[in-house]
């Protein structure tokens, strides 16, 4: 009998387990990438392809102001107590850090860092230099990774606390320290600084500033476009929000073909150019016409891409790809979301219900032209889904709260999707109400203001 009951118990606990998974979509999968199509021409369907999300007669402004922060490396030597290197470090100090294999690091660590940072001898230099490849910029002057404790939610990998951000090839820099042992470069870079290896850049001289400064330029309409010299080496690749100058002996270029300018790294360190040829459709002149058309052209070769934190393995988190999406069409956001929501015109929706958010956003948006904001993280909004009529956002999602037993975790998406705001609503561990992206909004940010 207790045998025959126990079978019962066993079998009863099996079909709710089994009926239970069956209620989860595969890793990576939500409702709402099932529902709401993955390209952007679904929710602007209603704009002219042809019309602009930021007016004609702006845009050359906010080009003339990008180009002002692009090249302040080399106009404006002077930084902020923010781009210390010494005061960067200060917010670690006390904190227990773990390393790549996810153990914490030895104590003394940070000090060691320190130790290499050289600060007796700041600021050790004061060179133009520019990006040859794509680069990390890293809080320390090491490739190390260091992560808080792995096993709280929302900390461990991909949040690498030292990667700062990704800078593409053809970044304008100025060189201001060296460490220690002159195996890292402390630079200031157009949004950020930090730490940067040698090998990934190098010097430029007032005749190579001239020439990149070339009132023709050339960004890219596709990611990861492999670029090579007119003799067939490789050089580097193009990125969608990355901006190089045309060739200095060539005109941009006719036909089918642009001309592109190539910084490359001698053996001494020097930068020269280097002539290639890209297609136009893969490439345009900067900064790109703002049309409804030309955003959903853009923004449609991102759609699927992994996450990356801090650019991590070349990858995009949620700021970095508003920030380039809006570097194509000359735009200047800041690097990070938190800097991002003072951009435009600020709209609070703090202390506003779930609905009331809801209402406010879809009365006050502009489809292409505002950002959302909770904290940690930025969305873009793309207009209505015509199905529902709900508002639906662009963003490079990583995760969503999750809450099984009262223990906090997250269903991973890890990619740069089109959601609604409630995506992931219909997972049953999904923590309520705080894994609900609607009720932690705080604002949006009208960026393209005509």
């Amino acid at each position: 009998m207790q045998t025959a009951i126990r079978s019962f118990v066993l079998s009863t606990i099996f079909l709710i387990l089994t009926a239970c998974s069956q209620k989860l979509p595969a890793p990576g999968q939500i409702a709402d990438l099932d529902t709401l199509p993955q390209h952007v021409a679904t929710y602007i369907a209603h704009l002219p392809q042809e019309g602009f999300f930021l007016s004609k007669d702006a845009q050359p402004g906010f080009a003339a102001a990008y180009e002002t922060i692009y090249f302040s490396p080399w106009d404006s030597p002077i930084l902020s107590e923010e781009e210390n290197p010494f005061f960067k470090i200060q917010r670690f100090e006390g904190k227990m850090l773990y390393g790549e294999n996810l153990l914490p690091r030895p104590h003394g660590w940070l000090e060691t860092m320190k130790r290499k940072m050289n600060k007796e001898n700041w600021p050790s230099m004061e060179k133009p230099a520019i990006t040859v490849a794509a680069t990390a910029l890293r809080m320390l002057p090491t490739v190390s990774p260091f992560f808080y404790n792995p096993e709280d939610p929302g900390e461990g990998f991909p949040f690498d606390y030292q990667q700062d951000s990704l800078i593409p090839a053809g970044t304008p820099l100025l060189i201001r320290h060296a460490s220690v042992d002159g195996d890292w470069y402390f630079v200031k870079a157009p949004w950020l600084s930090g730490w940067v290896r040698p090998q990934e850049i190098a010097w430029v001289d007032e005749d190579f500033m001239q020439d990149f400064r070339s009132p023709e330029k050339i960004t890219f309409i596709r990611d990861e476009v492999p670029l090579f010299t007119e003799d067939g080496a490789f050089a580097v690749h193009g990125r969608v929000g990355m901006i190089l100058p045309s060739h200095r002996t060539e005109e941009t270029g006719t036909g089918e073909t642009l001309f592109v300018g190539l910084p490359l790294r001698t053996a001494s360190g020097r930068a020269v150019f280097a002539k290639g040829l890209v297609s136009r459709a893969i490439a345009h002149s900067w900064p790109i016409p703002a049309t409804h058309k030309n955003f959903q052209i853009l923004a449609d070769q991102l759609i699927g891409k992994n996450y990356g934190w801090g650019g991590l393995y070349e990858n995009r988190d949620c700021s970095a790809l508003t920030q380039d999406i809006y570097a194509s069409f000359g735009l200047p956001i800041p690097r990070n979301s938190r800097e991002q929501a003072k951009a435009g015109q600020w709209i609070s929706l703090s202390g506003l219900s779930a609905v009331e958010k809801e209402k406010r956003i879809l009365e006050k948006a502009r489809p292409l032209g505002t950002l959302l904001f909770m904290p940690g993280h930025v969305m873009l909004y793309l207009g209505q889904d015509p199905e529902s009529g709900k508002p639906a956002v662009l963003h490079s999602l990583w995760g969503l709260r999750t809450r099984v037993s009262g223990k906090t975790g997250r269903w991973i998406i890890g990619k740069t999707v089109i959601t609604s705001l409630n995506p992931g609503k219909e997972l049953p561990h999904l923590a309520r109400p705080d894994g609900l992206i609607l009720e932690r909004i705080t604002g949006m940010s009208q960026i393209c203001m005509h």
